[in-house]
């Protein structure tokens, strides 16, 4: 009987997975294809330089804490609010300083103007990666949850796209929409953990932000935070 719950559970933490990452990928096809055409080549051109300068710098901003993290919780040698207050503490001091580094180099080594002002919107969108709890739904295997947020930013980009970017001049509001379907296709997520996950937690209360420190990071920059902070 428990190999059969084991099996269902693992299969339908996969579908919800799956099927979470089909429709945003659709709704994020949908989104490119509408960018594309109502910006123009040079326009389009331009948020693909942000955002992949963006993805270089949200590796300093996340270098690994959410797996770190997903490991020990479901381990469950530590307590899950005192888990989620560190990690969401950590994200934050990386958080910033990917931020402050990503604005500095729009500001020093990139000379087109509209960019420069695309770049420094773009910079808000390190803040959701702080209050972002996938990590902790891996861990209680809830992937629903996960999924459901990931479709919900899908959807929310969409929409807020098509209400905010009519034409090439309103390229700095591309990444503003980015913001605001992350911000709120987090509210799920925060809500649940309020309401159900926060007031079952257990564990050891003994955690602290120098439990992290011991952690084998795949770089430097966590381990760095740690001490700083501890």
């Amino acid at each position: 009987m428990d190999a059969k719950n084991t099996t269902g559970k693992i299969l339908g933490n996969f579908v919800s997975l799956l099927s979470g990452e089909i429709i945003a990928k659709a709704f994020g096809f949908l989104t490119t294809i509408y960018l594309a055409r109502t910006l123009g080549p040079d326009a389009f051109g331009i948020l693909g330089f942000v955002w992949a300068v963006y993805g270089f710098f949200s590796f300093v901003a996340n270098p690994g804490l959410d797996m770190i993290a997903t490991r020990e919780l479901a381990a469950g040698r530590y307590g899950t609010t005192r888990m989620v207050r560190t990690v969401v503490s950590l994200k934050a001091l990386l958080a910033g300083g990917a931020a402050v580094l990503f604005i500095l180099f729009a500001r020093i080594f990139v000379q087109d103007p509209v960019t420069s002002r695309v770049m420094m919107v773009q910079a808000l969108n390190f803040l959701v990666g702080i209050i972002t709890l996938d990590f902790l739904y891996h861990a209680l295997q809830r992937m629903k949850h996960v999924a459901f947020r990931r479709a919900l930013f899908g959807f929310l980009y969409l929409v807020l796209v098509l209400w905010l970017v009519r034409n090439q001049d309103n390229i700095a509001l591309v990444p503003v929409a980015m913001f605001g379907a992350g911000a709120l296709s987090l509210v799920p997520q925060v809500v649940i953990y309020f309401r159900k996950v926060r007031l079952r937690s257990n564990g050891d209360p003994r955690f602290h932000v120098g439990c992290f420190c011991e952690q084998p990071f795949p770089s430097e920059l966590p381990r760095s935070c740690c001490l700083f902070m501890g």
